[in-house]
C-alpha cells in the first residue's frame, strides 16, 4: 500500500499551509493532492499550526494487505485493507457496503475536525466477515461488528511492482487481485488483524515487511530519490463519538451554525424580485389577497414575526440574510393559505439552507407509529398547534431570517423589513430541532408525569402527529389528558383530538376535538395524491381516498401518479404493483418524457384509473384484536413469492385466544415488479424471502406485542437451500 508522505525541509519560509479534511467525507472529495491517508481517531481534536513550505515527495507504504469480505447474506468480495493500528475503529467504503448488500443500522454522528472548523457526517453500522487470501492453508476469519459505513475512505494507492531489489524481500511474491482501491481500515478494535507473525528488516532507510493473519504487509519508503517541491499539506483530525442528544442539537436548537455570509444584504435582490412577483399575483387576486394579508397579520399578531426599526434595518452582521415568501394551499384544505420563506432559493449559487447544518434525523419512524396505532383497541390521535413556530430563535441568528412585506399590505408604500423570531417551516434544521425540543420536554419532566406519557412523546409522535394506541378507555382519558399538561411544560399546545371511544372524546375539551376522520398523509408538506389512507374514527376503519388524474397520460404524468400513491402499509400493493407495470413498458418503448403514450398503454392506463375508484368501497379493520379474550399466543407470518411479473410479501398476526379461537390479521404488505433486465425466478424468489427478512426486522424493531413465533414462508426450494 503506497501514500505518498510528505516529509518537511527545514527551510524557514512561514507561507501558511492549506487544509483540508478529505480522508473521511459525505460526499466524494476533491483534494487536490494525494495525502497520507491513515486515519486516527481520538475522544477529542488536537489543533496545532503547520508552517513549512518546502516538502520531499517520497512513495511510503502503508501496512495493507489483500483480503476477502463476506456479509451475513453470504456475498463476498475482493478487496485492499489498511491494518491501522491507529484508530479504535473499523471503516468500509459505502461502495463496498453496497456490493455486498450489508444491512446497516444504528446510524450516528461522525465529526470530522480540521485547522478549519468542524463538520459532521451521518455514519451506520453494519457486521461482517474478513477472511484471509494467502497464507495458511486453512485461511483466517474475523467477525468484526459496528463497522462503520463512510462514503469513501479517501486512500491513495500505488502497489509495488518490484521487491527483488531489496535482498530480505524478494521472496515476497506482491498479491494480486483486482482494483487499486482501499475500502476496509481495520481498526485496533480487531487486535488479532495487528499480531506480527514475523518481521523482515533491511537496512536503515529500507521498507520492511510484517507478516500478519491475513498475509504479508509492506512499509516505509520505496523509492530512493527524493525531489524537494512547493505543495499543499492535507492536515487532518477526526473525532468519533456517540454523542447524545443535548451534545448534537447543541449545535442546531438555536441555528447556532449559521455560517458567516460575506455580503451584507445577502439575498436582497432575489428577496426583491421575488416580492414584486408576489405584489402583482396579489393584486390580480382580490380573495388571495385578503387570505395572504390574514397570514401575515397573524404571523405578526402573535409575536411569530416582527417589524424591524429603521436602526435594526440599517445595521447589517455576516449572517444577514432575506428571505423570499410565497403562499400555498393544501389540496385538502382549500380555504387555508400557508405563507412559506423559502430558505432553499439560490443568491449567487448560495441558499441559507445550504449554510445551515440538519441537524440529527429525530423523527419516528411513520411505518413504526402506525404499525403500533393498530395494537390496542382505544386509540387517541392529535396533533401539536403550529409546532415549529413555538421554537425561539436567539436575537444573533434570527438576522439570518429577515423578509420584505408592506405595513397594512399597502403596496403604494415602499416594503418595510421584517424578522422571524421563531423557527421556520422549509429550513433545513427545523425539523430536527422540534423534534430534540419534543423529546427533551418529554425527558426533562420524565419524573413529574407517568412512564406511559413520556413514552408516549418518544416513541408515537410523527414529527407533529400524534397516534396512540391503549387498551381502555380509562387509560386513555388519563393519558390524554397528561400528555397535554406534560407538553404545555414545552410550550406544545395538542390540538385536534378525536379518539374512536364517545366517553375518550367527552372528556376533551370541545374546542380541542376534531375531524370525524384523520388522514393519515403525515407529510408535511402539501401534495396531491392519486390515492389517500384515511382512518374513520366512527366504524374504526380504514379507507381510501381516491382523487383520479385529469391531466393528459404522459409518461411524466403517470410517474408522478404513481409516486403520489401514499400505501406505507401496503394495503394495496397489487394495485400499486400493476401501475408500476405500466410505467415499466413504457420505460422500455424509450419515449420522451412528455411525449402522448401508445394507444395500447392508453388503454391499460384508463383501465387502471377506472378501477382505482373501487378501492373506496374497501374498509380494513384499524385494531388487529377484533375478538375479546385472553391472547394466548401471538404469532408472525411473512408470506413471499415471485413471478415473471413481478415479487413481494405480506405478513400476518396471528392470535391464538385462551379459548381455542384463532384470529388473523394483515399486517403489512410489499410488493416489486420485475427488473428491467430480466432474471430467474429462483433469484426473484430470493429477493422476496430477503424481503421478508428486511420486513421482519421492522416489525421487530417497532411493534411492541409480545411475539411467541415468527414463521418464514416461502414454496421456492431454491430460497430453502
Amino acid at each position: 500500500m503506497i501514500g505518498d508522505g510528505r516529509a518537511s525541509s527545514s527551510g524557514q519560509n512561514q507561507d501558511q499551509v492549506r487544509v483540508s479534511a478529505n480522508v473521511i467525507t459525505a460526499k466524494g472529495g476533491d483534494s487536490e493532492t494525494p495525502t497520507s491517508s491513515t486515519v486516527h481517531f481520538a475522544k477529542f481534536a488536537s489543533y496545532k499550526t503547520c508552517s513549512p513550505t518546502a516538502f520531499t515527495s517520497q512513495k511510503i507504504a502503508l501496512q495493507v494487505v489483500p483480503v476477502r469480505v463476506e456479509g451475513e447474506n453470504g456475498n463476498s468480495v475482493s478487496t485492499w485493507a489498511l491494518l491501522d493500528t491507529g484508530s479504535k475503529e473499523s471503516f468500509i467504503a459505502k461502495s463496498t457496503a453496497d456490493k455486498l448488500r450489508l444491512r446497516v443500522k444504528n446510524f450516528e454522528s461522525l465529526a470530522v475536525c480540521t485547522l478549519t472548523g468542524e463538520s459532521t457526517v451521518r455514519v451506520g453500522r453494519v457486521d461482517l466477515t474478513v477472511l484471509s487470501m494467502e497464507g495458511r492453508p486453512e485461511g483466517h476469519r474475523s467477525e468484526i461488528k459496528d463497522v462503520k459505513v463512510v462514503e469513501h475512505l479517501h486512500v491513495n494507492m500505488s502497489r509495488p511492482q518490484d521487491l527483488t531489489k531489496w535482498e530480505h524481500l524478494n521472496d515476497i511474491p506482491p498479491p494480486e487481485i483486482g482494483g487499486e482501491e482501499v475500502t476496509l481500515l481495520i481498526g485496533a478494535n480487531v487486535p488479532e488483524a495487528h499480531i506480527h507473525e514475523e518481521v523482515r528488516v533491511g537496512g536503515v532507510g529500507e521498507p520492511y515487511a510484517v507478516r500478519t493473519l491475513f498475509g504479508w504487509a509492506i512499509m516505509g519508503p520505496l523509492n530512493g530519490n527524493i525531489t524537494s517541491q512547493f505543495n499543499k499539506a492535507n492536515v487532518n483530525f477526526l473525532r468519533y463519538g456517540n454523542e447524545t442528544l443535548d451534545q448534537q442539537m447543541s449545535q442546531f436548537i438555536a441555528l447556532e451554525n449559521i455560517y458567516s455570509i460575506s455580503s451584507s444584504r445577502k439575498g436582497i435582490m432575489t428577496a426583491v424580485a421575488r416580492l414584486r412577483s408576489l405584489r402583482r399575483r396579489l393584486c390580480a387576486d382580490e380573495q388571495l389577497c385578503c387570505k395572504y394579508r390574514n397570514s401575515m397579520d397573524d404571523l405578526l399578531r402573535k409575536g411569530y414575526a416582527r417589524k424591524l426599526t429603521k436602526d435594526e434595518a440599517a445595521a447589517r452582521s455576516p449572517r444577514t440574510w432575506y428571505l423570499p415568501h410565497h403562499g400555498v394551499f393544501h389540496p385538502h384544505k382549500p380555504g387555508k393559505i400557508r405563507v412559506v420563506f423559502d430558505a432553499a432559493t439560490l443568491h449567487d449559487g448560495v441558499s441559507l439552507n445550504n449554510q445551515l447544518n440538519r441537524g440529527p434525523d429525530l423523527t419516528n419512524s411513520l411505518l413504526g407509529v402506525l404499525l403500533r396505532f393498530r395494537q390496542e383497541r382505544i386509540v387517541l390521535a392529535a396533533d401539536i398547534q403550529s409546532m415549529f413556530l413555538q421554537l425561539k430563535v436567539p436575537a444573533e441568528d434570527a438576522d439570518a431570517l429577515r423578509f420584505l412585506w408592506w405595513e397594512d399590505a399597502d403596496f403604494s408604500n415602499p416594503p418595510e423589513e421584517y424578522q422571524m423570531v421563531f423557527h421556520i417551516f422549509g429550513a433545513k434544521g427545523s425539523p430536527s430541532c422540534a423534534n430534540y425540543c419534543l423529546k427533551r420536554t418529554a425527558d426533562d419532566n420524565k419524573e413529574i408525569f407517568s412512564e406511559e406519557a413520556v413514552n408516549s412523546v418518544q416513541e408515537d409522535f410523527y414529527v407533529d402527529d400524534l397516534l396512540k394506541a391503549v387498551e381502555t378507555p380509562g387509560k386513555a382519558i388519563s393519558l390524554a389528558h397528561e400528555l397535554m399538561a406534560l407538553l404545555e411544560k414545552g410550550r406544545f399546545r395538542l390540538t385536534k383530538w378525536t379518539s374512536n371511544s364517545r366517553e375518550v372524546l367527552a372528556s376533551i375539551p370541545e374546542d380541542k376535538r376534531v375531524r370525524p376522520t384523520v388522514n393519515l398523509d403525515l407529510d408535511q408538506l402539501p401534495i396531491e395524491r392519486a390515492l389517500g389512507d384515511l382512518w374513520n374514527v366512527e366504524k374504526d376503519v380504514f379507507q381510501f381516498e381516491v382523487f383520479k388524474p385529469d391531466k393528459p397520460a404522459t409518461k411524466r404524468r403517470i410517474l408522478s401518479t404513481i409516486s403520489s400513491l401514499y400505501n406505507p402499509m401496503g394495503f394495496v400493493c397489487p394495485v400499486v404493483l400493476e401501475a408500476k407495470k405500466i410505467m415499466q413498458r413504457l420505460w422500455k418503448l424509450q419515449l420522451a418524457w412528455d411525449d402522448p403514450i401508445p394507444e395500447s398503454e392508453l388503454a391499460h392506463w384508463e383501465l387502471w384509473k377506472s378501477e382505482l375508484s373501487a378501492l373506496t368501497q374497501v374498509q380494513i379493520p384499524r385494531c388487529h384484536l377484533q375478538r375479546h379474550g385472553e391472547v394466548k399466543e401471538i404469532s408472525l407470518h411473512h408470506f413471499s413469492d415471485a413471478s415473471d411479473e413481478g415479487y413481494g410479501m405480506c405478513s400476518y398476526l396471528r392470535f391464538l385466544y385462551e379459548d381455542g379461537s384463532i384470529q388473523c390479521s394483515f399486517l403489512i404488505g410489499k410488493s416489486k415488479a420485475m427488473p428491467v433486465r430480466p432474471i430467474s425466478i429462483p433469484r426473484l424468489e430470493l429477493q422476496a424471502a430477503t424481503l421478508s427478512a428486511r420486513i421482519y426486522q421492522v416489525c421487530r424493531e417497532e411493534l411492541t406485542y409480545r411475539i411467541d413465533r415468527v414463521v418464514v414462508w416461502t414454496d421456492s426450494q431454491t430460497t430453502l437451500q
